[in-house]
C-alpha cells in the first residue's frame, strides 16, 4: 500500500486550529496547534506542509498575527480555509491511489478464490465422469481396489485387465475422458472474501468491500474507506453494471471527502462485435456542476501488444460552455501525435500540437 506523502490530519488540525482561533482572537494566538506549530521552525514544519516555502511562510504569518489576532480574525479563516483546501486536494490524490491499490488487493483475492473454485468444481465433474465412463466399461472395481492405479500403465502391463481393450478402442474413437488427479484440489471457503483491511505506515487504514452476484459472481460494487489517525475519511464507492457476455457497461464512481464534499463520475461503455470498447462516455458532477467527456475509438488493436494501439478522439465539454477536443494518433511502434482544440464561452479556438515517441514517453508540445 502507499505511504501518504503528507501529513493530513495535522493540515485539518491546522484548518480546525485556525477557526477556533479566529473565535478566541483575544488570546492572541498564544495556544493550541496554531501555537504549537508557529513556535516550530521552518525545517520542522516543512514535513508537514509539504513545502519549505509555505512552511517559512507559515512562520512569517505566525509573527505578524501574535501582535495583531484582534484584527485578523477573517483572515485567520480564510488562511485556515486554504489549508483545508489544499489537503483536501491532496488527500483525494494520495486516497484515489491508496483506494485503488487496496481494491486491487481486494479483487486479487476475490479472483484467487474463484480461481480455487472453478479448479475444484472441475475436478469434481471430472471424477464423476471418469467413475461413470469406469462403470461403463467394467472397470469400477478394479479403481475402487486400486485408488491410485493410473490407467495407461495398468493396461501397458502384461497381465492386463479385459476392460483395457475396450478403453484403447475409445481412446482411438476420441470417446475416453482423462483421468483426473487422485488429489482432490483444495476445498475453498464457502464465500469469496468481501471485506478486507489494510494499514498504512502512517497508521492510517483502508477498508474494502465487495459485493457481488450469488451466481456470476461478478463484483458489482466496492467501496474503499480510507481513514486517517485522526478520524477524517475518504470514500470511493464504484459499482458496476455488466451485459449477457461479462462486459463492464457502465461504471459510477462516487467520492467522498472530508469536507463532505461529492464528486460523482458515470461511465459507460460500447462494445463492438470483438469485445473491444468503442466509445467511453465519461460524466463527472461536482457541486451541480457536470462535464461529459466522450472518447471515440478507431480501429483494431493489435494482439499483443501491452498498450492500446488504436487512434481515438476525446471530445471534453465543461460547464461554463468551454469545449475540448484532443485527437490522438498511435503509430504501430507506440509514437503518436495529439493535438488538442480548445474552444472558450466566446467561440474562440486554440490548438495545440503534440508528439510521443512511444507508449512510455510523455506527450511534447510541438515547436
Amino acid at each position: 500500500m502507499p505511504d501518504f506523502a503528507m501529513d493530513y490530519e495535522e493540515l485539518y488540525a491546522m484548518q480546525r486550529g485556525m477557526h477556533s482561533l479566529a473565535d478566541q482572537a483575544g488570546d492572541g494566538g498564544g495556544s493550541g496547534k496554531f501555537a504549537e506549530m508557529g513556535n516550530r521552525s521552518a525545517s520542522e514544519n516543512t514535513a508537514v506542509f509539504g513545502s519549505s516555502y509555505l512552511a517559512t511562510q507559515f512562520g512569517v504569518f505566525f509573527r505578524m498575527s501574535k501582535s495583531r489576532t484582534e484584527k485578523a480574525t477573517e483572515k485567520l479563516r480564510q488562511f485556515g480555509d486554504t489549508f483545508e483546501g489544499v489537503a483536501t486536494a491532496l488527500f483525494q490524490q494520495d486516497s484515489e491511489i491508496a483506494a485503488g491499490a487496496a481494491a486491487a488487493s481486494a479483487r486479487s483475492e476475490f479472483n484467487r478464490w474463484l480461481d480455487e473454485k472453478e479448479r475444484h468444481d472441475n475436478w469434481v465433474e471430472a471424477n464423476e465422469t471418469w467413475n461413470e465412463y469406469l462403470e461403463s466399461i467394467g472397470a469400477a472395481d478394479y479403481f475402487d481396489e486400486h485408488p491410485d492405479a493410473v490407467m495407461g500403465e495398468v493396461c501397458a502391463a502384461d497381465d492386463r485387465p479385459s476392460f483395457c481393450d475396450q478403453w484403447e478402442q475409445d481412446l482411438d474413437d476420441g470417446n475416453a475422458p482423462q483421468q483426473p488427479s487422485p488429489e482432490e484440489p483444495p476445498v475453498p471457503g464457502e464465500k469469496p472474501p468481501s471485506i478486507m483491511e489494510f494499514t498504512n505506515a502512517d497508521g492510517s487504514t483502508t477498508e474494502v468491500t465487495l459485493e457481488y452476484d450469488d451466481e456470476t459472481y461478478e463484483i458489482t460494487s466496492e467501496t474503499s474507506v480510507t481513514t486517517l489517525p485522526d478520524g477524517e475519511t475518504f470514500t470511493q464507492t464504484t459499482e458496476f453494471t455488466y451485459d449477457d457476455d461479462g462486459n463492464v457497461t457502465s461504471e459510477s464512481v462516487t467520492v467522498s471527502l472530508p469536507d463532505d464534499s461529492e464528486t460523482k463520475t458515470v461511465t459507460d461503455y460500447t462494445y463492438d462485435e470483438n469485445g473491444e470498447v468503442v466509445t467511453e462516455t465519461a460524466t463527472t458532477t461536482h457541486d451541480d456542476e457536470e462535464t461529459t467527456s466522450v472518447t471515440e475509438y478507431e480501429g483494431e488493436r493489435t494482439p499483443g501488444l501491452r498498450y492500446d494501439d488504436r487512434d481515438y478522439t476525446v471530445t471534453t465539454e465543461g460547464p461554463d460552455g468551454t469545449t475540448t477536443v484532443e485527437e490522438i494518433t498511435i503509430n504501430e511502434d507506440g509514437s503518436g501525435t495529439r493535438t488538442v482544440t480548445e474552444t472558450d464561452e466566446d467561440g474562440n479556438e486554440t490548438t495545440t500540437t503534440y508528439t510521443r515517441e512511444g507508449p512510455g514517453n510523455r506527450w511534447v508540445e510541438d515547436d
